[in-house]
């Protein structure tokens, strides 16, 4: 998967009931499950070498919620989602990253692709390379929340996720 290394991503699943595959049927694929399949996270690289990120129930199919030509966007969203149920079975306080459009990380911007689909405008004028569900109920946006981990370099997500703390990168967004 572009830069993708199974060790990299391996300590997420150092905790109980979280099990971490190399997807066997999709080639470049990675499947991070909590609880005994409840969550399952899934990353997986298609024919057209898009990758995207779903998750699925028990045994259920996948819903893919963010499509993108890039990796690391998806590693990301991965990891931050993975965050809830890994910090959960550690005992971790939770992340509370903003997720108004009103609290929009600074330089971003949110751009909507259509009705259900956003992406978001980077301090550089550049459009993101994802498509990600986002309706917007209640002023809640997906892409906000991504606005804030987008900068951060995966292996340092990984490694604030599993930090107790939060360190190096997400100790601001610890809930109290």
């Amino acid at each position: 998967m572009d830069t993708l290394s199974f060790d990299e991503l391996r300590p997420l699943a150092e905790c109980r009931w979280a099990r971490f595959a190399l997807n066997e049927v999709a080639h470049e694929s990675v499947t991070l499950s909590y609880d005994y399949g409840d969550p399952a996270l899934h990353v997986v690289h298609h024919n057209d070498g898009s990758f995207a990120f779903g998750s699925s129930g028990r045994g259920g199919p996948i819903s893919f919620s963010l499509v993108t030509m890039d990796a690391q966007i998806a590693l990301r969203w991965l990891i931050l989602n993975a965050s809830f149920p890994y910090r959960y079975a550690r005992a971790y306080l939770q992340f509370s990253i903003p997720h108004r459009t009103s609290q929009i990380r600074e330089g971003y911007a949110l751009h909507r692709l259509t009705r259900t689909l956003s992406t978001l405008r980077a301090p550089d004028g550049e459009l993101l390379p994802m498509k990600m569900s986002d309706d917007l109920v209640h002023d809640v946006s997906q892409c906000v929340r991504y606005s804030h981990i987008h900068d951060i370099e995966v292996h340092d997500l990984v490694d604030s996720v599993t930090n107790a703390n939060g360190e190096p990168s997400l100790s601001q967004f610890l809930a109290p």
